[in-house]
């Protein structure tokens, strides 16, 4: 295992549809950070525990592939893609291979007490609401 990955591609960043494109971009991965970077955008450093997932897109390929990072972080972009002429696969691999693995869960914010809880969570761990019905709404 080597102790980190580098490539050069495109950084895609943006919410929903709307995606900015930054290219002379640069994915970076160690066993502590995955970082993309652009000229005229700013470094996204991302934790382990910031990552949720990193899936691979196939469009076009060769023409529009890469990897989304899938995050928590409320101060990055919604979404966040690398395209490279490398395919998701190897990215993928690189990544892997320099010892960075995805160790986020995705959450919510209770409706009760406001704490944050796992999306999976059955209830919160903080005050115990829980979505499932009382009965009394019941017919």
């Amino acid at each position: 295992m080597s102790s980190s990955f580098s490539c050069r591609g495109t950084v895609q960043t943006g919410k929903g549809r709307i995606l900015g494109n930054w290219g002379f971009g640069r994915l970076e991965s160690s066993p502590s950070e995955l970082s993309v970077r652009a000229p005229l955008l700013s470094r996204l450093a991302f934790t382990p525990k910031d990552v949720v997932s990193l899936d691979s897109f196939t469009r076009i390929p060769i023409l529009y592939w890469g990897i989304r990072i899938r995050h928590v972080r409320k101060d990055c972009p919604q979404t966040v893609r690398f395209r490279a002429l490398r395919t998701p696969e190897s990215l993928l691999s690189g990544i892997e291979g320099s010892g960075f693995l995805p160790q986020g869960v995705e959450s919510d914010e209770c409706l009760a007490c406001g704490k944050t809880m796992p999306k999976t969570a059955a209830a919160c761990p903080s005050c115990g609401w829980t979505f499932a019905s009382d009965g009394a709404n019941d017919a």
